[in-house]
C-alpha cells in the first residue's frame, strides 16, 4: 500500500459493504441471508482497481463479523452462539475475495457477459 489514503478507501469500502449487508432477506428462516452488501462490495472492488482485493475482502469480513456480532450481543446478551452465528459470513467474504483474486475479475470489466457469469459462479462457490 502506497499511503494512508488507500487504507482509508479500504475501510470505507468495508464499512459500506457491512452497512449494505444489513439490507437482506432470510429465505430459509435461518441465519443464512441474501443481502445487497455483496453487490456493493463487488462493484467497489471493480471501481477501485488499484486496491488489493484480498485486503478489501478481509477487512470486510472482519467488519461484518464484528458489526453483526455486536448487534446480536446487544439484542441477546452474552449467549455463546452470538459469536459463532456470523463466522460463516466471515468465511464467505474471505472466500469470495480469494476467488475474485484468483479469477482476476478486474480483467473482465469490459466483458459484461463473462463478468456476470464469473460473479455468479464466485458467489455460488463462496456460499
Amino acid at each position: 500500500m502506497k499511503d494512508l489514503s488507500n487504507y482509508k478507501k479500504i475501510i470505507t469500502i468495508s464499512a459500506i459493504a457491512t452497512l449494505m449487508g444489513q439490507v437482506y432477506i432470510n429465505p430459509f428462516n435461518s441465519t443464512f441471508r441474501f443481502s445487497i452488501g455483496v453487490a456493493f462490495l463487488t462493484f467497489l472492488i471493480l471501481w477501485f482497481d488499484d486496491l488489493p482485493i484480498i485486503m478489501i475482502t478481509t477487512f470486510t469480513a472482519l467488519f461484518v463479523y464484528l458489526f453483526r456480532t455486536t448487534l446480536d450481543f446487544m439484542r441477546v446478551g452474552s449467549e455463546s452462539s452470538v459469536f459463532a452465528n456470523h463466522l460463516p459470513a466471515m468465511a464467505f467474504y474471505i472466500t469470495i475475495g480469494i476467488i475474485l483474486y484468483k479469477v482476476r475479475i478486474r480483467k473482465f470489466k469490459d466483458q459484461p457477459v463473462q463478468l456476470i457469469f464469473l460473479l455468479g459462479i464466485t458467489d455460488v462457490i463462496s456460499n
